[in-house]
Parts: structure tokens; C-alpha cells; sequence
């Protein structure tokens, strides 16, 4: 249960309830199940920032409605299948795989911050069948902080870059995989350990670093010409690297990370036989797939029509 505490100068509670959701299952115009997702804090500091509670009601379709809807494809805008193999079996999140990193405020933590449990799904985005997504959090580096901040140690422990590392990490061909391992596609880790080790300059006091985190997820579509379904064919991830200059001293500079999911349609069959090459900036794709260019800031590009998809600007430049 909650506990709250309190001195002069500052208060807290611990194990304060975040978000409730009630999941009401149905079938056929009635209900057939109900329950209850509760999420909590670990500990909320009440001088630290206006304390938010959030409740929902969400009505899901029973598993026989869905199956006799006939399409067993990927519909656009539904949850991305994503699973954790552990021990010859699946572990799949209930509400999607979603991207974590950040708190409230927009600020990257660490693997040591608390905050990294919550799982808040107004917070943390889902990853949505042919709906690219970006999403960003800011890092405020000090003048006496900089080479500490240049080190893989420190960027290892970002979780914003954290989401799609685990070589372990499985998509479904279709939403409805099961266990076998060939209705997944594992996901395919297209960089090296130098592109992810940051590299500092003592002479120019520069760092490169990887940025951006990237995911891409190819589809193509199968069947006959009455019905075509949209399935996954491959998963791709790397990074992009980017340089800064160190603050002068006795001043401090923000940079913006961010992780990217963009689906791609690709009907050819070399995608799959041969790895993507990713260059120091900008991944080498196949001619006809557009993305952003990485300068000093993200430019926004037009998808094609043809994919149906949505683009989310990020959130700060």
C-alpha cells in the first residue's frame, strides 16, 4: 500500500498508484471477461512536479471474434507483435512493446533511475503496425562532465538506446505467431561495437556518439488478389553517430537522443538475403525509401502514400 512521509522541508509516498486501466472483453455485443492493470511509482517525491493520475477503460475483442474476422495479416495502426524468446518460449508484453527511456519531463534515464519501471501507456508510446514513430529525450551535460559523458559505460546505461538491443528480441510474421520459431523474424543487429563506442577528441574536445536509434521494419504482402494480408519479412537495427563540442566552462549543453521505428514495403527478395550496409550517418537503404537527413538537427520528409503511413515530428530539433 501507498506510504506517505513527511519532514519540514519535504515530503514523499512511496508505491503511489500511477494508472488504472479496465480491460472489458467482448464478443458478439457481450461480456465475456473483465480485469484490472494497475500501475504504480516507486517513489514520488511531492516537491518534485504536480502529481498526474490517470484512469482508462478499454474494450478489447475476444480472441474468437478476432479470428472470425478472416484477415490474418497486420491491419495498419494495430500493435506491432513483438516477443522476448526466454527458454524455447515467447514472453509478449500484453499491451505492445513499448518504447522507454524518458520520464514526465522529457529527461533520458539511466538503468540506476528509478523511474525506468513505469510502463505508463499515455508515456511510453507503442509500436504500431505502418505507423512511424519518433521519440526523443534531452541529456544536460556540465563542463566538468564531459569526458565522463563521452564514455561507453555511460551510453550503455541510456535506456532510450536500450529498446532494440536484445539479440533475443523476436517480431511476428503476423499478429497472430505462435510458438514456433518460424512464424518470427529475429531481429537483425546491423552495427558494429566501434559504431556505438563513443570516441572522444582531447585535442578538439569533441565527442561521437550514437545518437539516434534506429529500427526498421520491412513488410510485403501475400496472398490472393481478393485478400492480401500484410506480413513482416525482416527487422533491422543500428545506430547513427553525431558529434558535439564540450561546453565552455562553467556552462553546460543539452543534447537530444532518439529512437526511431519506420516501416518499410519491400517486395524484393534481395532484402532478405543480404545484410543492410549502415554507413558513420545515414543507413544505405534500397532507392525508393526516403529518410531524414542527420545534420545538426532532424528535416522532415514525406513517406510514400503508398504505405499508409503516419509521420510523428519529434519533439524537439
Amino acid at each position: 500500500p501507498p506510504q506517505y512521509t513527511t519532514t519540514t522541508s519535504a515530503c514523499s509516498c512511496s508505491n503511489p498508484v500511477r494508472q488504472v486501466i479496465y480491460y472489458i472483453s467482448e464478443s458478439n455485443s457481450q461480456i465475456t471477461n473483465m480485469w484490472i492493470d494497475v500501475y504504480y511509482l516507486n517513489t514520488f517525491d511531492c516537491l518534485d512536479r504536480p502529481y498526474e493520475f490517470t484512469g482508462m477503460i478499454q474494450y478489447v475483442s475476444d480472441k474468437n471474434t478476432l479470428t472470425a474476422e478472416g484477415n490474418p495479416g497486420y491491419l495498419f495502426e494495430s500493435n506491432l507483435l513483438v516477443g522476448l524468446l526466454q527458454s524455447s518460449r515467447f514472453s509478449i508484453p500484453r499491451h505492445g512493446f513499448r518504447i522507454k527511456g524518458f520520464n514526465y519531463n522529457r529527461i533520458c534515464t539511466t538503468f540506476t533511475n528509478t523511474q525506468l519501471a513505469e510502463d505508463n501507456l499515455l508515456l511510453h508510446p507503442t509500436i504500431k503496425f505502418g505507423e512511424n514513430l519518433i521519440s526523443t529525450c534531452s541529456l544536460t551535460i556540465a563542463f566538468n562532465d564531459f569526458i565522463n559523458f563521452c564514455s561507453k559505460s555511460y551510453w550503455d546505461g541510456l535506456n532510450i538506446l536500450q529498446n532494440f538491443k536484445d539479440n533475443n528480441l523476436y517480431f511476428g510474421k503476423i499478429p497472430k505467431s505462435g510458438n514456433l520459431l518460424n512464424d518470427w523474424v529475429q531481429i537483425s543487429q546491423e552495427f558494429s561495437t566501434a559504431s556505438v563506442t563513443p570516441t572522444y577528441n582531447s585535442e578538439n574536445r569533441t565527442c561521437e556518439f550514437p545518437t539516434d536509434d534506429i529500427l526498421l521494419v520491412f513488410y510485403g504482402k501475400a496472398g490472393g488478389k481478393s485478400q492480401k494480408i500484410n506480413y513482416v519479412r525482416k527487422v533491422s537495427h543500428s545506430y547513427v553517430r553525431s558529434r558535439i563540442e564540450a561546453p565552455n566552462q562553467g556552462e553546460s549543453k543539452t543534447v537530444t537522443l532518439r529512437a526511431h521505428v519506420r516501416f518499410v514495403r519491400y517486395d524484393g527478395d534481395d532484402i532478405l538475403n543480404k545484410p543492410i550496409k549502415v554507413s558513420n550517418y545515414i543507413p544505405q537503404l534500397p532507392s525508393d525509401i526516403f529518410l531524414p537527413l542527420y545534420m545538426s538537427c532532424l528535416l522532415y520528409t514525406s513517406p510514400s502514400p503508398r504505405d499508409r503511413q503516419k509521420s510523428r515530428m519529434p519533439s524537439s530539433a
